[in-house]
């Protein structure tokens, strides 16, 4: 069973800082385009907290992530008038999620929802319904952090083992963090595993990003999946990580990616996120992406309350999903 946590303290000195932290807005200023606001009660749907002091990092660890504090996490979020996080498993700290569900603990589950990672071959019932309880909605398959590439039947065999370890928590998610290029690879595997949610983390992970991205192996099939099948959802976050910040500082070149993706199912199956704290870049000002999705809406407030509110709430047991008026989700309190 999962070892006692001790909750973070939102009273925790501010003076030890995360090298990685998002530029904060003025207190009064709430990131706005043509009259839309992120919407109340929203979501930020992709976040790290790291301690090493209480909760030290694996040695086997890919890279060494600086300290990332949950009351500077709520510190930035506050600014972005974000209210709801989803703290999803950092690399750095292996198959030990006692980091992530102490914060989500800190801010209890009316205010958030964890993504964790384990190994499918040492896991139980009884161990998925305490982490249910505690706030898990989801299980996180992680190789692109740590570069693994896997074929065809390999990826679609681990993903069906997690899928079969996780049958007694029917509402959680897979959370896959691959290459672009291995999306084509769930083609036939998504329908098979509906209505287990399938979340995709950072656009797909593009090699580059240009204004023709269907040139861009495996874009298509994203775009594919996500306009086809309702239990398939991708994260809008990150842009940083494939284009370098000196080169567009603002974001705007993502503007045709985000759109097609926006505009996939109408709005729906997308979760817009912030990737705080930014691990593995330094300086990162996260508020323009902020401005750059709620413009890309052009003015669609059911949209903007979709990709901010909406869908996180649906994906992540929040309340049921409904298709087609049958129900199609899950209910959790």
């Amino acid at each position: 069973m999962q070892k006692h946590l001790r909750p973070f303290s939102l009273l925790q000195s501010s003076r030890t800082r995360p090298i990685h932290s998002i530029q904060l807005l003025p207190h009064n200023t709430r990131r706005q385009y043509t009259g839309l606001t992120i919407p109340p009660d929203s979501w930020d749907n992709h976040v790290h907290v790291i301690d090493p002091n209480q909760f030290p990092v694996s040695k086997t660890a890919a890279y060494r992530a600086h300290a990332a504090l949950l009351p500077d996490l709520l510190d930035n979020a506050r600014k972005l008038h974000v209210s709801n996080h989803v703290f999803v498993q950092v690399s750095t700290y292996g198959t030990d999620n006692s980091c992530q569900l102490s914060a989500l603990k800190s801010v209890t589950p009316r205010k958030g929802r964890a993504v964790i990672e384990f190994d499918p071959d040492k896991v139980d019932a009884a161990q998925l319904q305490d982490w249910h309880e505690q706030g898990v909605r989801g299980v996180r398959i992680n190789l692109k952090s740590v570069g693994r590439d896997l074929a065809r039947d390999e990826l679609v065999e681990l993903v069906r083992k997690y899928a079969k370890a996780i049958e007694s928590v029917p509402s959680w998610a897979i959370d896959l963090h691959i290459a672009l290029s291995a999306v084509p690879h769930l083609e036939s595997l998504v329908p098979e595993l509906g209505p287990r949610n399938i979340v995709i983390d950072h656009m797909g992970s593009p090699p580059r990003v240009q204004s023709d991205m269907d040139a861009v192996p495996g874009w298509t099939s994203l775009v594919k999946l996500l306009r086809e099948h309702d239990n398939f959802h991708v994260k809008i976050s990150a842009p940083y990580r494939f284009v370098p910040k000196s080169e567009d500082r603002e974001f705007r070149s993502f503007q045709p990616l985000v759109k097609q993706l926006l505009r996939a199912r109408d709005g729906k199956g997308v979760l817009w996120a912030s990737d705080w704290p930014h691990t593995r870049f330094d300086g990162v000002d996260v508020g323009p992406w902020a401005t750059r999705c709620l413009e890309w809406c052009d003015g669609d407030e059911k949209m903007v309350e979709r990709l901010f509110r909406g869908n996180a709430r649906e994906v992540w047991g929040v309340v049921s999903r409904r298709v087609e008026g049958k129900t199609k989700g899950f209910v959790d309190s």
